[in-house]
């Protein structure tokens, strides 16, 4: 009667990045927050999402007081003092398949703000990160797929069997390229 998850599978490594991105954050002499994002969608993913959205959250730097913003696409709303969320849409311009966001954050750091998941003790200064989160229906990257005709069901009972595949993102970062980013060394 429900639908429940059969299987799961991951790829630790993909021959090319879904989407590949630029995130350059830097604060000027006033204090402001200059932000600028750049993402490619590979010609090899499908350009057609249920969810595409980057967040971009302001660790340990106070509350938001203003801020202006330009996206190529979609829209950006302010959440809770302290993140933009860019939702871009459900496509990439199909001419080049990229998008853009710069915006400028004018902080106010004398707001007393609370410990909470805003905070992080590595991002600091200059270290930051945005998160991209995605979801394409009916893709997969690696190209592997169930043939819910191959699949049988035993029991007594005669059930609809319905397969769905799905290509999503998981902790997807872009870290600020003038950061100090946490790199993991390879292995000898």
């Amino acid at each position: 009667m429900e639908q429940f998850v059969l299987c799961n599978y991951s790829v630790s490594t993909a021959e090319e990045l879904p989407i590949s991105g630029y995130y350059d954050m830097q604060i000027d002499i006033t204090g402001k927050i200059i932000v600028e994002v750049r993402l490619s969608l590979s010609n090899k993913i499908k350009n057609s999402f249920d969810l595409c959205e980057l967040r971009i959250p302001i660790y340990n730097r106070g509350l938001v007081q203003s801020y202006d913003v330009n996206a190529s696409q979609g829209s950006v709303q302010l959440v809770e003092k302290r993140m933009l969320v860019w939702n871009i849409g459900q496509k990439f311009p199909s001419k080049n398949l990229e998008v853009f966001l710069t915006s400028s954050l004018q902080m106010n750091k004398q707001l007393p703000t609370p410990p909470d998941m805003y905070e992080d003790p590595f991002c600091v200064g200059l270290n930051s990160y945005v998160l991209l989160n995605f979801r394409i229906s009916d893709f997969t990257q690696s190209g592997c797929h169930v043939d819910s005709k191959s699949m049988q069901v035993s029991g007594k009972s005669k059930c609809k069997l319905t397969t769905v595949h799905e290509y999503i993102s998981f902790h997807y970062q872009l870290w600020n390229i003038r950061g100090e980013a946490l790199n993991q060394k390879p292995k000898s």
